[in-house]
């Protein structure tokens, strides 16, 4: 009898989410992000994007990731730079949250049409090979 108790770990609920911007690699605060109210981010406003980004991946973030750029020989990010960091800030966090869920619902869903191919095949088979035995005895007796 298979087990079906489902097993997760603290690796599973508890693992850190990091993120590379420009090589540079930067942890995401798991409770920050969550905190966020999206709705009223005013992407107008290059303080307000700067903040969230700082809250999400430290104080010293955008000091950080401009100095790269210029070493890079890249300008300062402006707004539509920080908005595009924001946002793949917030693809990492949900991708990297979602991982666990789309991992289990795809081995599950491979273990199922795994069965069902090898159940097909096996019936498949089967019935090729009673045919072939049929023949070969009605050949026998021809």
């Amino acid at each position: 009898m298979d087990n079906k108790i489902m097993k997760f770990g603290y690796e599973d609920t508890d693992k850190k989410i990091e993120v590379e911007l420009y090589g540079l690699v930067f942890e995401i605060n798991k409770e920050k992000i969550l905190d966020k109210n999206t709705d009223t981010l005013n992407s107008n406003d290059e303080q307000v994007i700067e903040n969230e980004i700082k809250d999400i991946i430290g104080e010293d973030a955008i000091k950080k990731l401009n100095d790269k750029r210029k070493q890079d020989g890249y300008n300062e990010m402006t707004l539509d730079v920080e908005i595009a960091v924001l946002t793949c800030l917030y693809k990492a966090y949900m991708t990297a949250s979602a991982d666990t869920l789309v991992d289990g619902i795809n081995q599950t869903t491979n273990k199922y049409t795994n069965a069902f191919e090898n159940k097909k095949y096996n019936r498949y088979e089967r019935r090729n090979y009673k045919k072939n035995n049929y023949r070969r005895q009605n050949a026998r007796i021809l």
